[in-house]
């Protein structure tokens, strides 16, 4: 942040190390306004502020939305419009944040002893917003979630193909009636027949019509009532993928690319095992 005066001085003040860029911005713009209202520049009449920020430009003079930063951003304004009742007049500029832009390769070096100040200093002491407790505490149940998702004895069938509790899964991918197969698969709790036979004492037995336990690996890889149609499957993923070998945790996978789910999809779809669902 740079603003044009008749001396040259400079301003540097610690954000919270958890605040993300669009507060630091701000904060910057705050700080400004601030030094202009209370020190008497003399014969300066209009404030040029230079910010890389499109973001803070937007949200103080366009009245852009913002979700978070509500009282840093309403200060903001009510500086800019005790200044301007003072006589000033007001420009906050954008300027591309190049290293080759006169003034940003010291405002890099004070944003950078600035952060440092931040890391050092108590947490107190420095701005802390409420988007900050609501990062700083969601950041704490992933944690969490992903330490009891990892040492946990349920869920390892899902957890084999989904280990980073972290990572979202894409919904109604690639369309809502294969999300939902293809999880029943990944978690084995699904409409084939070993495992209904498991929990409904009203399903006759748990074989395939081929003769085999109708369980997951037996479907996606070595049912024979599926031949043609699995090597299908094995063809598309040979081109996309360069393999020829099908994985049954490669193709499950949560993370798989989308052309190997659509792949996975088809071949569901050419099977019609589970068409009478839908």
């Amino acid at each position: 942040m740079n603003f044009e005066c008749l001396e040259e001085e400079t301003i540097q003040y610690p954000v919270s190390n958890r605040g993300s860029i669009l507060l630091a911005e701000l904060v910057a713009i705050k700080l400004v306004l601030e030094k202009i209202d209370n020190y008497n520049y003399r014969n300066v009449k209009q404030l040029n502020l230079y910010s890389d920020s499109q973001s803070a430009i937007g949200i103080i003079t366009l009245n852009w939305k913002s979700e978070n930063y509500h009282k840093t951003i309403q200060e903001i304004k009510n500086r800019k419009i005790k200044l301007e009742q003072k006589g000033f007049s007001i420009n906050i500029i954008w300027t591309p944040g190049h290293s080759d832009i006169e003034g940003n390769e010291q405002a890099d070096r004070l944003a950078k002893a600035a952060a440092k100040e931040a890391d050092n200093r108590e947490e107190m002491s420095s701005i802390t917003t409420k988007q900050d407790i609501k990062q700083a505490a969601r950041t704490s149940v992933i944690k969490k979630w992903k330490t009891q998702w990892e040492s946990s004895e349920v869920g390892r069938r899902f957890f084999n193909h989904h280990p980073d509790a972290s990572k979202r899964i894409k919904l109604d991918f690639p369309s809502k009636k294969h999300f939902n197969i293809l999880n029943s698969l990944r978690s084995g709790y699904s409409k084939l027949k070993g495992y209904q036979h498991f929990i409904n004492r009203h399903v006759e037995d748990n074989k395939c019509t081929c003769g085999e336990i109708e369980s997951v690996e037996h479907f996606l890889l070595s049912c024979d009532n599926y031949s043609l149609d699995r090597e299908k499957l094995r063809q598309s993923i040979y081109f996309k993928t360069g393999t020829l070998n099908l994985d049954l945790e490669e193709l499950l996978n949560t993370e798989a690319s989308a052309d190997i789910q659509y792949a996975v999809s088809e071949f569901i779809d050419d099977t019609r095992r589970f068409d009478h669902l839908f």
